[in-house]
Order: structure tokens, then C-alpha cells, then sequence
């Protein structure tokens, strides 16, 4: 990797590597465990997925927008605000707990993992304002690497979702720590903890909204069937939603690029080629994606083959890069604000559409909540970019 001159193939190599890992960390559950059990390690992981924006309060994108000469003390407040959030929702999670009875008590757990989580992508970031990039990679490897491991040896064979959220935990601690070691500890004053909370606010509901718009519906099936319908839809889900992965590879060098944009010109440059990236890689991984799900349906008995409903996923997955290219925008345009709404409307359509379909028709249902939910953001984020990018002062 050292050889490696540019940043797109040296950290998108190792990126893709690490997306890799951890998709593999839940695609490969299927293999091992019932549709029951898998369905109910996702629900786990899709409410850790929904906590953790929550937990990291915005606190990435600020990094990427700070200056590399400020970054130690930036990277410390930012923490500093996780640790604060991840001990509300503990909290509050505790203070809840005596009123819903069938709650199991490891629920509790998961406030803590989502600040490990959210403390190593801290960590990330730093190093990607600092143009450190072979830090980086071996950071994303170490723990992707780790997490594969540990989640499939620990719940494999026993299916639990406890040692899959433990699991979770040890590959995170090991490589989230570090922050500490690249942050400056200094006194923070309340005022700075309100700002950074008052500006990551719109950023972390918009990424709630977002988590909520792709997952509500693994909540709902669970609600109106059963585990085992939510593991069926959760194993065709795993192999579409791996674009997103894919997507994320490319974001890596081309999301701090846009936000330190010095023109309209440049940013307008900069996201047409993200785009192209995105699409380019997303349209070969599909057709490589839809052969191995075939083939893992021909191995796996207990879980169906429904080329219908996967074509719909990943349909809905295809569409995305214009919704992130957006989301870029709007931030860096200090527009942050309008994504929360713009995903708020999305997940409520998605959450209606669920709630009336998945009742009806199952899996199916929520296949085609999904896609309209993700088509609804993608024209609301557009039309919101194209509105607000002209009115921005480039001076």
C-alpha cells in the first residue's frame, strides 16, 4: 500500500477491503444459523445502527471541516460530546427499562458499543483531515478484519444476540481507543460542547431518519410477523444494501474533497466524478452480487429464492449515489439543516408505506416501501441542492 501513490487506489483498495469484512460479518450468519436467529441478530444491529448517529452528534462531519492545525483539539471535544450522549441514552435506556418488562437487559449495552463505534470513526476522520492515509487503512483493516472474526465465531453456532453485540464491542475497542492518543485533552468550555451540539444536532436527526428510512422496516416486519420473516427479507436486504458499501469507498477521498471546495466550479467538478464513480462500481458489484445470491440459495434450504423482491432492493440501492452526492453538497453549502427534513419525509413515507403494506404483503411490501422511500429522498435532496447551492457565498 506504500507503493500506492494515489489516495483513491491506495485508500479505496483498503476500503474496500474493510466494507468488505464487514459485510461479510452478517452475510455470512446465514450459513450457520436459522432465519429466526439471523433475524433477530439484525434487529440488533438495525437498533445499534439507529443509536449510533445519535451517539456521534454530527461530531465526523465537523472533523472533516476543521482545519489539520486544529484537528487534536477538535478530535477531543468531539469525543468529549460522545461520551456525553452515549450516557444520556444509557440513562434513559435505564430509566425505561422497569416499564417494558419482555425487554431484555443487554439492550442496555448497546449505548456503549455505539460509542466505541462512534469513537473510532473519530479516529477515521482525524486521520483523513490530516491526509494520513495509510493510518487510516490500517485502522479500517484492523478492525473490520477483527469484527468478521469475532461475529462469526461468536454467533454462529449459538445464534445469541448477546455475544454478537459483545462481539461487536472487542473489535471496536481495539482500534477506537486510540482517539485519546491523537486528541489534545484540554478544559472544554459548555459553551463549545452547545455549539458543537447545536450544529451536529440536524446532522445526527438527519442520520437517524436515515437509518430509520432504511431499516424501519425490519422493526415492523418483526412487529406484524414474525423473526423468521425478518431474517428472510434481512439476507436478500444484506447482499443489495452491500452498493452502499461500495459507495462508501469512493466517498472516502471525494467527501473531504467537496467540502473544502473553494468554487462552484470545483465542487460541481468534484461531485459529477463522485458520481461517476459510485454508479460505474455500483452497476459491476450488482451483477457479481445477484450471481452469489443465487448460488447461496441453492446451499441454504431454509432461506427462499425471490428474484422479485431482490431486483426491487437493489433497485433501490442503485439510486443512492445521486442522494449522497447531495447530502455532500448540502452540508458543505452549510445547509445541513434541510437533510434532516428531506429524510424526515422520506422515512415517514417509508414507515406509512411499511405499515400498510408489510400487513398485506409481507416481505414483498416492505421491498417496495423500501425502494419508494429511497426514490422520495433522492428527488427531495436533489431539488433541495439545486435550490440552495446558487445562494451560497463563495467569498
Amino acid at each position: 500500500m506504500i507503493g500506492i501513490k494515489s489516495p483513491l487506489i491506495g485508500v479505496g483498495l483498503s476500503e474496500a477491503v474493510a466494507r468488505s469484512c464487514s459485510w461479510l460479518s452478517l452475510a455470512l450468519l446465514p450459513f450457520f444459523i436459522s432465519p429466526s436467529d439471523y433475524g433477530k441478530i439484525v434487529l440488533c444491529y438495525s437498533l445499534l445502527m439507529t443509536l449510533s448517529p445519535l451517539v456521534l452528534m454530527g461530531q465526523d462531519r465537523e472533523l472533516l471541516s476543521a482545519k489539520t492545525e486544529n484537528i487534536a483539539l477538535e478530535a477531543f471535544s468531539a469525543a468529549t460530546v460522545c461520551m456525553i450522549t452515549s450516557a444520556i441514552l444509557f440513562l434513559l435506556g435505564a430509566g425505561s427499562i422497569p416499564f417494558i418488562p419482555e425487554a431484555p437487559l443487554y439492550l442496555l449495552y448497546i449505548p456503549l458499543v455505539a460509542l466505541l463505534l462512534s469513537l473510532n470513526k473519530i479516529l477515521l476522520c482525524t486521520y483523513r483531515t490530516q491526509s494520513k492515509f495509510l493510518q487510516f487503512s490500517k485502522n479500517r483493516l484492523l478492525y473490520a478484519s477483527t469484527r468478521l472474526i469475532l461475529v462469526v465465531t461468536l454467533s454462529s453456532y449459538t445464534g445469541s444476540t448477546f455475544l454478537y453485540l459483545l462481539a461487536e464491542s472487542f473489535a471496536a475497542v481495539f482500534t477506537s481507543l486510540k482517539v485519546f492518543s491523537v486528541a489534545s485533552w484540554s478544559k472544554i468550555s459548555f459553551y463549545t460542547l452547545r455549539i458543537r451540539i447545536s450544529k451536529g444536532l440536524p446532522i445526527a436527526c438527519h442520520g437517524i431518519s436515515g437509518i430509520l428510512l432504511s431499516m424501519s422496516d425490519r422493526f415492523i416486519l418483526a412487529h406484524y410477523l414474525d423473526s423468521d420473516a425478518v431474517g428472510q427479507y434481512s439476507f436478500m436486504y444484506t447482499f443489495t444494501s452491500a452498493l452502499t458499501f461500495a459507495y462508501a469507498v469512493i466517498a472516502i477521498v471525494f467527501e473531504p474533497k467537496i467540502y473544502k471546495s473553494n468554487s462552484i466550479l470545483e465542487l460541481s467538478k468534484t461531485t459529477t466524478k463522485c458520481v461517476i464513480y459510485m454508479i460505474s462500481l455500483g452497476c459491476v458489484l450488482s451483477v457479481i452480487l445477484s450471481v452469489c445470491y443465487f448460488i447461496a440459495t441453492i446451499y441454504l434450504e431454509e432461506y427462499t429464492y425471490n428474484p422479485l423482491i431482490y431486483c426491487v432492493l437493489l433497485a433501490a440501492h442503485l439510486i443512492m449515489p445521486f442522494y449522497l452526492v447531495s447530502n455532500y453538497t448540502l452540508i458543505k453549502i452549510g445547509r445541513a439543516k434541510l437533510l434532516f427534513f428531506s429524510s424526515l419525509i422520506a422515512m415517514i413515507l417509508n414507515v406509512a408505506l411499511n405499515v400498510f403494506l408489510i400487513p398485506k404483503y409481507g416481505i414483498t411490501g416492505a421491498a417496495y416501501s423500501t425502494l419508494a422511500g429511497n426514490l422520495a429522498l433522492v428527488v427531495v435532496v436533489q431539488t433541495m441542492r439545486h435550490k440552495n447551492i446558487y445562494k451560497f457565498s463563495w467569498t
